[in-house]
């Protein structure tokens, strides 16, 4: 959550639409992401158009 400022209904929510990789379970209660799957998914995330200085 801290690294993509989602909350975490709305990474459930996205997870449920494909848009955001799944966890790995570790447990009943615990589920964990690969910090190479997240920034892989940022890095994908559509640009916002702007120009670059």
């Amino acid at each position: 959550m801290s690294i993509t400022s989602l909350g975490s209904s709305t990474i459930y929510r996205r997870m449920k639409t494909g848009k955001f990789p799944k966890p790995k379970r570790l447990s009943e209660a615990c589920v964990r992401w690969r910090e190479s799957e997240i920034e892989k998914w940022i890095c994908e995330l559509p640009t916002t158009g702007g120009v670059s200085k």
